[in-house]
């Protein structure tokens, strides 16, 4: 750590890597989720199924998934949806 900073002192270090900022909600945040449905040939996606807004909450905070998508699990999924599809509702 001290070679670092001795380093950037130095200006042989590049800057830091910015933080990500985190999306403001909770844990327990009343959200509508647009989910998709299956299609005919029971291949789950938005592209081929329909979509349904479904009214839920969060049952964790936001975080960082693969390929820095910011994720979180909701009440109705057992898997992490984006954030994409949830629209805080009041």
């Amino acid at each position: 750590m001290i070679r670092q900073h001795t380093l950037a002192l130095l200006g042989l270090l590049g800057p830091w890597p910015e933080e990500p900022v985190r999306p403001d909600l909770p844990r327990g945040a009343r959200v509508y989720w647009l989910k998709c449905e299956d299609d005919a040939d029971n291949v789950v996606g938005c592209e081929t199924g329909g979509e349904t807004m479904i009214e839920t909450f969060t049952r964790t905070e936001p975080f960082q998934g693969e390929h820095d998508k910011w994720l979180a699990y909701v009440m109705g999924s057992r898997l992490p949806v984006p954030l994409a599809t949830l629209k805080v509702r009041k």
